[in-house]
């Protein structure tokens, strides 16, 4: 083979070799910038203060479950056998429980 012919197999491997097999995945164009809302506010904030006001309203919805979970189990005394209500409200305390956990989470 010629020099010349070597020279251009040799740029094309190397030209091979530094390509990626997977090309980089396009990110959608978003447009104008998504990051305020239309009345001019930061959108991060909007969103934590949702968080914090479904979280608050979780938790005494939460305090309520609880009481009135505590108020059945004295009044039954030394029984060994739950109701099914109270089953549903220890169910619901722990729903509740962990979607707040999930909200301060993010």
């Amino acid at each position: 083979m010629s020099r010349l012919s070597l020279a251009c197999l040799f740029t094309a491997c190397l030209l091979l070799q530094a390509q990626s097999p997977f090309p980089e995945p396009r990110t959608p164009d978003l447009g104008p910038d998504t990051s305020t809302l239309p009345n001019g506010k930061s959108r991060a904030e909007a969103i934590l203060k949702s968080d914090q006001e479904k979280s608050l309203a979780d938790a005494k919805e939460l305090v309520t479950i609880c009481t009135a979970l505590e108020k059945d189990l004295e009044a039954q005394g030394a029984q060994d056998v739950l109701s099914i209500v109270d089953i549903h409200r220890t169910e619901d305390i722990e729903k509740l429980a962990k979607r707040i956990r999930g909200r301060i989470r993010r």
